[in-house]
């Protein structure tokens, strides 16, 4: 009886995996669970996050040896992450041939900078890191 009822149920289980593969198709890139997806540079949620984080900036460039201010960041490409709360990957231009990579967690307001990369440029791929 197990037997023939396991066989009975092997080709709904094959149906279902046929339906979730053709419904889900070759998609599974960055719109999957945990991927990152391209958001609008100027998403509000976005500039404000990377403003609050420039102090935050400044103390990590500095710490990596980086010597001089940064006054702005400006957003030159952007990804988000959906995590609990967002992780935010951005491309920032820091001044005239500088770029850098940043990575900004918020949690749901609480935002902060948990990782840079620094001598980038704009040609640079923006990856997950």
């Amino acid at each position: 009886f197990f037997c023939r009822k396991r066989a009975h149920m092997a080709p709904s289980s094959r149906l279902l995996s046929t339906l979730l593969l053709a419904l889900t198709g070759s998609s599974l890139s960055s719109n999957m669970v945990g991927g990152t997806s391209a958001m609008d540079i100027s998403d509000e949620r976005l500039q404000s996050a990377v403003q609050a984080v420039v102090p935050q900036f400044q103390a990590m460039a500095q710490g990596q040896g980086r010597n001089g201010m940064v006054s702005q960041l400006k957003i030159v490409e952007a990804q988000a992450q959906v995590v609990a709360g967002i992780n935010y990957f951005v491309k920032v231009h820091i001044g005239h041939d500088e770029y850098a990579h940043m990575r900004i967690y918020d949690h749901f307001g609480n935002i902060e900078l948990t990782d840079i990369q620094l001598s980038k440029t704009k040609t640079d791929r923006l990856e997950y890191f």
